[in-house]
């Protein structure tokens, strides 16, 4: 007799000072998917359409619209990779889809949205992929909140810097030490909390904490960096396909394709070659 795999489910909300009809374009529409979550997208908004998105460096999703009830109910049902796909973000294929549904209502004037992460099958194959994403996505809405409310209708350029790491314990340590992020300064850990530092490249970091977990994930808010102004900063470090890595980017509203590029240049084998 078979049994049915056991699977798990994740939740976040985020309230966002903006119309519903603003949020669901946000999530729908390619153009503004790139402005908070993913490097590249295509959307076929209907129901039976794909939903393709690229965060670079190999690691590309695609699923299928199951539900497409604008601009309250969207549905998304996870296609397994091709056969033979490469990339550094690999997992088993599970036995049934993985489904991603969000749910917008409008309450006191703002819009408030909720997306269930579903069918995540449980064990240790997928307990990597379940921390990824459900810290990922705290992160994610995070950033999504900022461009609508602050930066609507502005294009991003982002900075992506991978590679893999060591151990988390001793990686996170580097990062937030004096050969990383604080050369000098304290960067507290807390949401909310400013702060002032200097990084080991020199460069001055200002600003807030929108969100941090030891030794996985650190969000801020930055309100400098060189001649860059509000810029987005998200570093986490996952286990994908058996090894860890680290992920960082940089969201930069209103820098230009030359700044990203020379912040790359300096960023990539600071943060690779420290943490490795």
């Amino acid at each position: 007799m078979m049994t049915e795999s056991k699977t798990r489910t994740q939740e976040h909300v985020v309230e966002i000072d903006a119309p519903i009809e603003r949020v669901w374009r946000a999530l729908t529409d390619a153009s503004e998917v790139t402005r908070w979550y993913v490097e590249a997208a295509e959307i076929d908004p209907r129901v039976g359409g794909t939903y393709k998105v690229s965060w670079g460096e190999g690691m590309d999703g695609e699923g299928e619209i199951a539900v497409f009830d604008a601009p309250r109910h969207l549905k998304l049902v996870h296609r397994p990779p091709p056969e033979g796909a490469e990339g550094p973000c690999t997992t088993p294929e599970p036995d049934s889809p993985i489904v991603e549904e969000y749910h917008l209502e409008t309450r006191d004037g703002k819009t408030v949205l909720r997306m269930v992460h579903g069918n995540i099958p449980e064990g240790p194959a997928w307990d990597a992929y379940y921390d990824g994403t459900n810290s990922g996505w705290a992160s994610y809405f995070k950033t999504l909140r900022i461009a609508i409310e602050d930066h609507d209708g502005k294009d991003r350029q982002t900075v992506v810097v991978m590679g893999p790491i060591g151990a988390l314990d001793a990686a996170w340590s580097k990062l937030i030490g004096p050969a990383g992020l604080t050369k000098t300064g304290t960067l507290p850990l807390e949401p909310g909390a400013a702060f002032d530092v200097t990084t080991a490249l020199g460069e001055r970091l200002a600003g807030t904490v929108l969100g941090a977990k030891a030794p996985r994930a650190l969000h801020l808010r930055l309100e400098s960096l060189g001649a860059l102004r509000d810029i987005i900063l998200a570093i986490g470090m996952e286990s994908m396909g058996g090894k860890d890595f680290l992920y960082a980017h940089l969201s930069l509203y209103g820098g230009t394709p030359a700044q990203a590029d020379d912040l790359k240049a300096r960023w990539t084998p600071w943060l690779t070659g420290l943490l490795a």
